[in-house]
């Protein structure tokens, strides 16, 4: 047996908010991090809200902040559009075979989004819950990171492929990138692949699934986890339906939380109170 760690790397695989954390203040005390994200930009559900806990703050705000702590440390690896195949070892010694799914633009990408003009093709929007569409080449949203594009696998080996690589000036474009799969070798893992959405149809006393005016978007179009019905009228956003348990009150017929959450309806009129560098908590 080794005597001690035989890498002094350290393996963060989730690139959410706790794993964009955990990697920062990890290689801010000295250690190489390698950060790991199965889909094409960081941030995970955390980008999608309007505000988040404690501050309620607008997402773009806190996480901004990290991405710029990561650029700033040339510790940290971040790796997208990656999985972990296996792990195998023991403490300070960890082999990890990681799997990358091709995005079809490489480092040389400048977001500037002629690649997105130069096709009709349009495919489903994932970063808005599939409910509306986007170009088949596409920026994941405004705030990616990293800000690099992407290209449905749906056209490659089509003519609209060719288009999209032909718009690029930057030589960006790289229709030949398949999946591959590479080894790390690390002295510790950090797993932060985040959590699920609750099935709010099963809260029945909220009719989640029944009401048509239910849909997945606040009303000024932008997505978020909470449904609203009849926007400005009769609205209540439930930012926590139940907890990891799905255990729900029959008599307060409201859930029970096992960590502490929050009901936003007092909150809603001073949200826009909020300083959005975090200066102050509501």
């Amino acid at each position: 047996m080794s005597n001690g760690p035989t890498s002094q790397t350290i393996l963060v695989v989730g690139g959410g908010i706790a794993g964009i954390t955990a990697a920062v203040e990890t290689a801010e005390t000295g250690y190489d991090v390698i950060l790991l994200e199965k889909s094409p930009a960081l941030g995970g559900r955390v980008t999608r809200f309007s505000r988040y806990f404690p501050k309620l703050c607008h997402p773009t705000c806190g996480l901004e902040i990290n991405y710029q702590r990561i650029r700033k440390n040339p510790r940290i690896k971040v790796i997208t559009m990656a999985r972990v195949e296996s792990l195998s070892g023991q403490a300070g010694d960890y082999s990890v075979s990681v799997k990358t799914q091709p995005r079809y633009v490489n480092e040389k990408c400048t977001a500037c989004g002629d690649c997105a003009k130069a096709t009709d093709v349009e495919v489903s929007n994932d970063f808005n819950y599939g409910m509306d569409k986007v170009s088949a080449a596409y920026l994941p949203h405004e705030h990616a990171y990293p800000q690099r594009y992407v290209i449905a696998p749906e056209v490659i080996g089509t003519p609209d492929a060719e288009k999209i690589r032909d718009a690029c000036r930057y030589g960006a474009v790289d229709l030949e990138e398949t999946e591959s799969v590479f080894e790390l070798k690390v002295g510790a893992v950090i797993w932060a692949t985040g959590w699920k959405p609750y099935d709010a149809s099963k809260i029945t006393p909220y009719s989640y699934d029944l009401s048509p005016g239910h849909h997945q978007q606040r009303g000024d179009g932008t997505p978020c986890c909470t449904r609203w019905a009849n926007p400005g009228q009769d609205s209540a956003a439930l930012q926590r339906g139940a907890s990891q348990t799905g255990r729900i009150d029959p008599v307060r017929r409201i859930p029970r939380y096992k960590s502490s959450s929050l009901l936003l309806t007092d909150l809603l009129p001073r949200l826009d109170e909020t300083c959005g560098l975090c200066a102050r908590a509501v």
